[in-house]
């Protein structure tokens, strides 16, 4: 599917390697050219923000979400489940028939059609299990400072780079868009850090995931139902 997660790996790398150069060039890019350089240089001035590191650590010690529980159903079937703001979860794939449970030590992965599981532990899985979660969290901060930072640069605000707010499950969303060489635009928003969409402007299309039903509150057990055989166990 294509939806705007380039864009973000491109923030999220930013946030996890900082870029480096000549700060003289640096300088020369931020006159308003709108080049691809301009752009590295939002994107390093936006990361190195305060209140962007305090978000995305939050994120990589667990703390995914900022409501405490909640369950979202999405319009490929999928539903993401969570409680303590996210170091506990479960994903439900329906077109996978498969099912994730992060019970904050313990990554397992559900395969529903032959009743087996693997088992992903040890010190560092904590980092593997956010991988597998990641595509349902939304930077809030990263991505609102990034479209105000970038408003200072010619060329990418507003004829390419678009804002806009919907209702999403019930939800006022702001999403945060640009529109592409062909003249096609993609969305991305998130509701308290939870992902509500990403994908074309269109949301009937079948490049967008979108949510269509929140509960805010969630009381599931994460733990193995019963009748599965282990398949694989392994560590970090």
């Amino acid at each position: 599917m294509k939806r705007l997660w380039f864009t973000f790996l491109c923030l999220a790398g930013v946030l996890m390697f900082p870029a480096c150069g000549d700060d003289d060039d640096s300088n020369d890019n931020a006159n308003g050219n709108g080049t691809q350089d301009d752009l590295n240089v939002v994107y390093e001035d936006v990361t190195q923000n305060p209140q962007v590191m305090a978000e995305e650590n939050e994120i990589q010690s667990g703390k995914l979400f900022t409501i405490e529980s909640g369950s979202v159903t999405y319009n490929d079937g999928t539903v993401l489940s969570f409680v303590d703001y996210g170091r506990k979860f479960q994903l439900d794939f329906q077109e996978r028939f498969s099912s994730m449970i992060w019970d904050g030590v313990c990554l397992y992965t559900l395969y529903h059609d032959n009743k087996t599981y693997t088992v992903v532990n040890g010190n560092n899985v904590l980092p593997y299990a956010l991988g597998k979660v990641r595509p349902y969290v939304f930077n809030e901060v990263l991505w609102e400072l990034t479209y105000k930072q970038s408003e200072k640069y010619d060329g990418y605000v507003p004829e390419d780079y678009l804002v806009k707010s919907e209702i999403i499950a019930g939800k006022s969303v702001k999403l945060y868009g640009e529109k592409k060489e062909d003249g096609t635009q993609q969305f991305m928003g998130g509701w308290n850090r939870i992902l509500f969409y990403n994908g074309d402007a269109d949301s009937s299309s079948p490049n967008t995931l979108v949510a269509v039903s929140i509960k805010e509150s969630y009381s599931g057990s994460f733990t193995m139902p019963s009748g599965y055989t282990t398949a694989l166990s392994f560590g970090f």
